[in-house]
């Protein structure tokens, strides 16, 4: 089905938003009750998966690690040979050809989440098949970000940039824009990018270390070098690479310092990561600071889930009889909860408003945002459950399976449960986008045609086209709706940008594949603590 003529609002760029709100107690609770059943999310797993395979970058053909889709080749085999360091592979982000640190590293450690917590839904959803797609997504992620670490204080930050990568639309394969490799190190810091990373290499050694535990022991080396790093030369990536302030400029590094804190707490168990934390309580504001959106710029609220999780389930002994550090802790675990009030409605928290239809809105090209809330909601409600608590929201109590039913219903509407009826997940349902901005995508496959697409030819014959795209991007999702539900799915050139169209894999795709992957499980916690099936 092809998708009429809709309307589009400005695009938006991206800024974090700030509240200051009150911790909250945590209380009894009741089981977590199924909702949105009649919902395919292991179908939507598996495409969410397989996404990944046409943003990759470097050679494709005869890989270690192999590619399902038929309209990708090799591209991007010359990246970081001008600097002398080998950059081949990694993804593309979004619908560009950069590969761009921040949300491709971000996207990784959302994608190494997803199989550290729920490894086994996502075998149970599809099978060994299945896992291991969502492991080989993870390996050209994890393998492309020790590939950018090549000196205890050097990472590389980007390839290519958004100047001349604007002005073409051109595939991969045949790319004729700047390749030019970014670098960080102790003269150009970038904190937020480097703790960033080490985050990612320390989720991924988790998910690694059950099946290739030597692989595991590098991530964490390179994962916990990184950290120091990002610590010992403060400042924030996009000032020290101009060419990444053009799309994503950071607003900050201290969310992501306490962001790689708590995975490499979780990935070695070494009370010096919470330490960390409380040292710099007064310039991170863990105990104190709630954002409403988690994204690639803003870390806080997913380190304040997992450290909500940890309490939840209980902590060492040695961490508990620690009184200063545990308020701390504890104090993070609260804002978790107040992220919580502030997405749920009728309560005085209340921060996150939504759409007519129903999805939650922040601002721009809202997929992402509502996917990561809904990935903390289910997150969050699943541990309450487990640990009989509900959530205080200034005397209104919310308990688990409200939390559950307002992340799903997030999920739902993007998988066309909306006023559109339309799936934001292209390949999805009956009705998805068919002009997604993405350049691989909308230009005919160079193993079809290895006919040379110029930078102005791929403009003019495709960019401006409003025909479907003759590859389906399966599994990207659509930047989409504005905060009336306007939304075009037919052009790919939009006003202000193509982020209403464009498949944002720091956006989407990493977040995508984790709520999708804890949803799609068919296992709820119950009142007594235990599980029962869907």
């Amino acid at each position: 089905m092809r998708l009429g003529r809709m309307i589009i609002c400005r695009q938006e760029r991206w800024r974090g938003a700030t509240l200051l709100l009150i911790c909250l107690l945590l209380i009894g609770t009741r089981h977590v009750r199924p909702v949105g059943a009649a919902v395919d999310y292991g179908g939507a797993l598996a495409k969410a998966i397989l996404f990944f395979e046409g943003q990759r970058s470097g050679q494709l053909a005869g890989a270690a690690i192999p590619t399902t889709i038929s309209w990708r080749g090799d591209s991007g085999l010359s990246d970081g040979t001008a600097q002398g360091v080998d950059l081949r592979g990694g993804y593309y982000e979004g619908g560009s050809n950069v590969k761009a640190g921040l949300p491709g590293a971000f996207a990784a450690t959302m994608l190494a989440w997803s199989l550290v917590d729920f490894a086994r839904h996502v075998d149970a959803a599809g099978g060994a098949t299945q896992l291991a797609a969502a492991r080989n997504a993870l390996r050209w992620a994890a393998d492309y970000l020790l590939k950018t670490h090549t000196a205890a204080n050097e990472l590389w930050a980007q390839v290519g940039d958004p100047v001349t990568d604007g002005a073409c639309w051109q595939r991969p394969e045949d790319m004729s824009t700047s390749r030019t490799a970014y670098r960080i190190n102790a003269t150009r810091p970038g904190s937020d990018l480097a703790a960033e990373t080490a985050a990612a290499l320390a989720a991924s050694y988790l998910a690694f270390k059950p099946v290739d535990a030597t692989y595991a022991s590098t991530l964490l080396s390179h994962a916990q070098q990184l950290f120091i790093f990002a610590d010992a030369y403060r400042g924030k990536y996009s000032d020290s690479v101009p060419f990444a302030r053009l799309r994503f400029p950071s607003t900050g590094y201290y969310d992501e310092l306490a962001w790689a804190a708590v995975w490499l707490y979780r990935a070695t168990g070494l009370k010096r990561y919470l330490e960390y934390l409380q040292r710099n309580e007064p310039a991170i504001g863990g105990t104190q600071q709630m954002q409403t959106e988690m994204s690639w710029d803003q870390k806080l609220p997913g380190a304040q889930a997992l450290l909500a999780r940890a309490v939840l389930a209980g902590l060492p002994a040695t961490i508990q009889v620690d009184a200063p550090l545990m308020w701390v802790v504890e104090g993070y675990a609260g804002m978790a909860e107040v992220f919580v009030c502030a997405h749920m409605p009728a309560n005085p928290l209340r921060a996150v408003y939504t759409t007519p239809g129903g999805l939650l809105y922040v601002r721009g090209s809202n997929a992402q945002l509502a996917l990561s809330a809904a990935f903390l909601l289910v997150l969050l409600a699943d541990s309450l459950a487990a640990a009989s608590r509900t959530v205080d929201c200034q005397g209104v109590t919310v308990t688990p399976s409200q939390i559950l039913a307002l992340g799903q219903s997030q999920v739902d509407y993007l998988l066309g449960s909306n006023p559109l009826a339309v799936s934001f997940m292209v390949g999805f349902g009956s009705a998805f986008p068919q002009n997604v901005h993405h350049r691989a995508a909308s230009i005919v496959s160079f193993n079809t045609d290895p006919s040379p697409v110029t930078c102005q030819g791929g403009n003019t014959t495709y960019l401006q086209s409003t025909s479907a795209n003759p590859n389906v991007h399966v599994g990207a999702i659509a930047g989409g709706p504005n905060a009336l539900v306007l939304w075009e799915g037919r052009s790919r050139i939009t006003p202000g940008g193509g982020s209403h169209t464009d498949p944002a894999r720091g956006g989407a795709g990493g977040c995508g594949v984790a709520v999708l992957s804890h949803i799609g499980r068919g296992v709820y916690h119950t009142e007594d603590g235990g599980e029962r099936n869907r």
